[in-house]
């Protein structure tokens, strides 16, 4: 039996990448350089207005956190939660996705 590796990018899209693809992720890739270079981590390098720029990962989430008690403090968290029950978790199962439990 031989093994073999394929790059999932555009096969999980769904087709062959465009010339927009390729653009695109170039762009992204020259933004994130630059920033590693400037020494700006943590962040995530967005695409808004056609202009290449970057925001935390607290930008992003939002208003989306739960407050919850850790050892009598209140810690505040920026992790979504979605129940076992949704049905993207249900896709996900379906489709042979190991969710650990």
């Amino acid at each position: 039996m031989t093994a073999r590796n394929t790059v999932l990018g555009y096969v999980q899209r769904g087709g062959t990448p465009s010339a927009y693809d390729r653009v695109l992720s170039t762009k992204y890739g020259v933004k994130a350089v630059e920033l590693a270079m400037d020494g700006i981590f943590n962040v995530l390098v967005t695409y808004k207005n056609g202009e290449m720029g970057y925001a935390t990962l607290e930008e992003v989430v939002g208003d989306n956190k739960e407050i919850g008690a850790v050892s009598g403090n209140t810690k505040e968290s920026n992790i979504r939660k979605i129940k076992m029950d949704d049905p993207l978790i249900n896709v996900a199962r379906r489709i042979g996705i190991c969710l650990g439990d």
